[in-house]
């Protein structure tokens, strides 16, 4: 496991820098079936447009970019930002792209989601964690209340999603209902 941060069962965060670029990731991030259902892919992306979203969030101290990799054998499956980190309130939301098609429905949206929860509650004392989708995309809401988050708002209408606006959930989780949630089980 090169590089490896966060371990979990099947996948482990590898940290992204500057120099990180793979093929892969350009031709996730332009694959209609792919960002279906995300929220903030809507324009093509180029090389040099990617790698300046890499380099751009992988210099702040407010952003943990991690690569997501199946341990089995370190394919480079997804991505998963959590960030901007606003350290006086103690919050974050988080995102995840699991890009490689062959690994979804494998529960690595679950575990990404734990990692990233471990981690913010654990190593960065963060208060409270959330993310945000489309009401369309339901692996994302699914794997998110697997690890733990409940959703405390919907925002009617908010999204524009294949010719329609659709609602926008916001899921989140706070340190103490985490912890509670660790200490039950």
């Amino acid at each position: 496991m090169a590089r490896s941060f966060l371990t979990g069962e099947n996948i482990y965060l590898q940290p992204m820098d500057n120099s990180f670029f793979d093929p892969k990731y350009l031709e996730w991030v332009n694959d209609d079936e792919i960002i279906d259902n995300m929220v903030t892919l809507n324009f093509p992306a180029t090389e040099e447009a990617l790698r300046n979203y890499i380099l751009e969030n992988t210099s702040k101290e407010n952003i943990a970019f991690f690569a997501i990799r199946w341990k089995e054998n370190n394919e480079f499956i997804g991505t998963v930002k959590l960030g901007p980190i606003d350290w006086i309130h103690r919050k974050a939301f988080y995102g995840r792209l699991i890009g490689d098609k062959n690994y979804r429905g494998k529960g690595v949206g679950t575990e990404v989601a734990k990692l990233i929860l471990s981690y913010a509650f654990n190593r960065l004392n963060l208060h409270w964690i959330g993310a945000t989708m489309g009401v369309e995309n339901i692996m994302s809401i699914k794997s998110n209340e697997k690890a733990g988050l409940k959703k405390i708002a919907v925002i009617p209408n908010q999204l524009w999603f294949k010719g329609k606006y659709v609602d926008n959930i916001i899921m989140g989780i706070t340190s103490e209902e985490y912890f509670k949630s660790k200490n039950s089980s």
